[in-house]
């Protein structure tokens, strides 16, 4: 088998055409270096080179052996490279499953826009995915990280952390907000209304704490419609249909027809979680993109876009953003 080794040393021999100054070059005495020529000639099976008074010149099948070898070196050159900036995550390829909401908030573009600053050799893949899909992808490994709307079953033994918490504001068609006065409203404001949620399948933590809170109020929801598409049950909104709770951010995203307006009795917030698998290891590309979910959290936070009360990132425990020192330690490690 050709070593590695006998092949850096033939290429510094031909450069050279002097067994002394190569193997000055090579930092190694001349003896070895004779040797890893004669084991390459005899492993080739031809005479590489022509030795004569004035020093070493390549034979034709020298010559032809160099033709092939330099390609094939600057191939493991260029292989090696990108391992190493791969290590580094600098190039690679992440898969995220994304909740509707995040996507369409601004949220993730945000972050992402942030991660391609730093990290523009990577490729990010994003799905959109329910919760409950998300958290199936991460266990199967089709995805790499997840953003969701509830944290990650403690079974299922994943890392999380809570980077947005806004309270909910009731999207309704604009008519029925203008005949509804202006500023907050109550639940029982809204007793009279056909609603428009999630299938309790798809969250039945938030479908349970709507129902729950209605009945407090006094009445029980008219739920006609289901859909885990924000989008849809915008459209909906807007054809006047109904009335759905949204994040507060997704204001901004109303189409025509559609009006938030805040609910003063219902205090549930829409939480944004990241969440990704401790084993193995996340990667320095999966640690910086974590790292980029956190920074946008806070830059949420400073700029003032997110309501009063909201939270900045936290981890699992609740405690404010240690995992994000951890994760700056292991980059600066690496």
């Amino acid at each position: 088998m050709i070593e590695l080794r006998h092949l850096q040393s033939f290429l510094t021999l031909a450069e050279e055409g002097h067994v002394g100054r190569a193997a000055a070059r090579l930092g190694i005495e001349q003896s070895p270096l004779s040797r890893r020529l004669q084991s390459l000639e005899e492993t080739v099976g031809v005479r590489l080179f022509d030795r004569t008074p004035r020093g070493i010149t390549l034979t034709p099948a020298g010559r032809e052996f160099r033709v092939g070898v330099l390609p094939l070196l600057r191939q493991l050159e260029d292989t090696k490279q990108r391992a190493v900036a791969a290590s580094r995550g600098e190039t690679g390829r992440l898969s995220i499953g994304c909740v509707v909401a995040a996507a369409y908030d601004g949220f993730l573009p945000d972050t992402l826009r942030l991660f391609a600053r730093d990290r523009p050799g990577v490729t990010v893949s994003i799905a959109v995915m329910g919760t409950s899909e998300s958290f199936g992808g991460l266990r199967d490994g089709a995805i790499d990280l997840a953003l969701t709307h509830s944290p990650p079953p403690p079974a299922e033994g994943f890392r999380h952390l809570v980077l947005t918490e806004d309270p909910f504001a009731v999207a309704l068609p604009a008519d029925l907000a203008a005949a509804k006065g202006k500023g907050s409203l109550k639940l029982m404001d809204l007793a009279d209304m056909t609603w428009i949620t999630l299938p309790r399948y798809a969250s039945a933590a938030f479908y349970d704490s709507f129902v729950g809170a209605c009945e407090a109020a006094g009445f029980t929801p008219k739920i006609r419609y289901e859909t885990g598409s924000a989008a849809v049950a915008l459209s909906l909104v807007s054809a006047g249909l109904g009335a759905v709770l949204k994040s507060s951010r997704q204001a901004r995203l109303a189409p025509p027809g559609v009006v938030f307006r805040n609910l003063s009795d219902y205090g549930r917030s829409a939480e944004t979680f990241v969440a990704w698998r401790p084993k193995p290891s996340p990667s320095a590309a999966l640690t910086a993109l974590i790292e980029a979910f956190v920074a946008t959290s806070e830059d949420i936070s400073t700029s003032g876009r997110r309501k009063e009360g909201s939270k900045r990132a936290k981890d699992n425990s609740g405690n404010l953003k240690p995992q994000q020192k951890k994760l700056r330690t292991q980059r600066s490690t690496r």
